[in-house]
Parts: C-alpha cells; sequence; structure tokens
C-alpha cells in the first residue's frame, strides 16, 4: 500500500479537476492555484483543530468555502461545488493510500 505523500495528492486531485469539464470556464492555470490554495486551507484547518480525534468533514468544509470565497471572489458562486470535489478528491486519494479511518 502506497503512503500519503502531499505532491501525490495534489496531483491526484488536480488530475481529477482537470478532468472534470464541469470547470472548463475558469481561467488557464487557475485550476492549478484554487487547488493549492484549498490544500492550504485545509492543512491550516486541521492545525486549528490538531487536539480533536477526529475530522470534521462539515467544520473542514465551511472552513475551505470561506478561504476559497475570500480568495477567488471572481467564483464565489463555485466555491461549493469546488469545496465538495475538492473533498471528494481528497478521500478518494487518502481511501487509495489506507489513510482514512472510518469511525
Amino acid at each position: 500500500m502506497a503512503e500519503y505523500n502531499e505532491n501525490e495528492m495534489r496531483e491526484y486531485v488536480l488530475n481529477k479537476f482537470k478532468a472534470n469539464n464541469d470547470y472548463e470556464f475558469l481561467e488557464e492555470g487557475e485550476i492549478e492555484k484554487i487547488v493549492d490554495a484549498m490544500i492550504k486551507l485545509d492543512n491550516e484547518f486541521m492545525e486549528s483543530t490538531a487536539d480533536d480525534d477526529v475530522y470534521d468533514d462539515e467544520k473542514g468544509f465551511e472552513f475551505i468555502m470561506g478561504g476559497l470565497k475570500k480568495e477567488f471572489e471572481q467564483y464565489k458562486t463555485y466555491c461549493m461545488r469546488l469545496t465538495d470535489d475538492y473533498m471528494d478528491y481528497l478521500e478518494e486519494y487518502l481511501e487509495s493510500v489506507g489513510e482514512i479511518e472510518w469511525v
């Protein structure tokens, strides 16, 4: 079984977004910036909740989406869908490397 690698995770998530034709309206290079921002926001959320035993998906979603809306105001109507897809793709990656324990 593979082990978690943030660069591999980024590439996995980015490739999923690029394969999803729902985001063709984004300007060239924007999906990379958005994915990087979501990873950064997710890491910030995890650091702020490091004392918690489990990752709270709902709070994580709200944190990421809120940060994304601030950073990419021009796409704020799409931030919910972008965040939802990010979390789905991240979950797929984490499952593939055995990093998810369902509680």
